[in-house]
């Protein structure tokens, strides 16, 4: 089974909310809206509220902090206070 394809399931199977491309949205690299990755991040850091990014087969809980550049951004959480990730290695990204 595809990961992203196991990722996202898995994430409905508990209800989370997984901002995906649509088809008429812009895209990055990785498949994922440029617009919808945007309204994550911002709701994160407006709400302080938490996200889940999936990055490589990895899930890093954090809350979004500021965008460092077009391609990076830094988050943190209770395990670190500054946790820089490439936009362009997300799979996906959920928020509560």
């Amino acid at each position: 089974m595809n990961p992203a394809l196991s990722i996202r399931v898995l994430a409905l199977c508990f209800g989370i909310f997984i901002m995906t491309d649509t088809p008429h949205a812009q895209t990055a690299s990785n498949g994922l809206s440029v617009a919808a990755v945007e309204e994550v991040l911002n709701r994160s850091l407006a709400e302080k509220k938490g996200m889940s990014i999936y990055v490589g087969g990895q899930i890093i809980n954090a809350i979004f902090v500021r965008r460092i550049d077009a391609n990076t951004i830094e988050v943190r959480n209770q395990t670190f206070n500054r946790i820089i990730i490439r936009v362009d290695r997300i799979d996906a990204i959920a928020v509560a």
